[in-house]
């Protein structure tokens, strides 16, 4: 299943989405922003959705091109642009063992512990002063275990 597959098989409610999209000349403007090459299944992500906001989790996207609103609260999230992210993260003496060719797709607001992918769309996480971890093989994965892992989480609390 591909990115675009696994959301739109979810509830509308579960997730929200940009009102705009970034053009492919804004995500290529963005990858030579960063030195990087995205991979194949964050720019399917960004192209269909802009930023992403699933349960707990929203992805990097464009700032300047779309405002994204999460479904849980309403809130609109401005933090989330993925130039601005890794460019920021980077400049962290804690992080500065991060590859050049991977950016944040995540940032999971808990003591600086990022998600990031590399231009092969595998995904890993970071803490401060540590190396990346594999997380996942693809977006699609990365997305699909913490969907599953949210609901769970509904479950036990409901």
């Amino acid at each position: 299943m591909n990115v675009v597959d696994f959301i739109n098989s979810l509830d509308p409610e579960e997730f929200s989405t940009s009102k705009t999209f970034p053009t492919m000349e804004q995500i290529r403007e963005a990858e030579e922003k960063l030195g990087v090459k995205f991979a194949d299944d964050y720019i399917e992500c960004l192209l269909n959705y802009g930023k992403l906001c699933m349960r707990a989790t929203t992805l990097t996207g464009l700032d300047g091109v779309a405002e994204t609103v999460c479904s849980d609260n309403g809130e609109i999230i401005e933090y989330a642009n993925v130039v601005k992210e890794t460019l920021r993260y980077r400049e962290l003496e804690c992080h500065d063992h991060i590859p050049a060719n991977m950016y944040v797709i995540h940032d999971l607001q808990i003591d600086l512990c990022l998600i990031w992918q590399d231009e092969t769309g595998a995904v890993y996480v970071t803490l401060p002063w540590n190396g990346p971890q594999k997380e996942a093989d693809s977006l699609v994965e990365y997305l699909e275990m913490t969907y599953k892992e949210d609901k769970e989480l509904d479950e036990l609390f409901d």
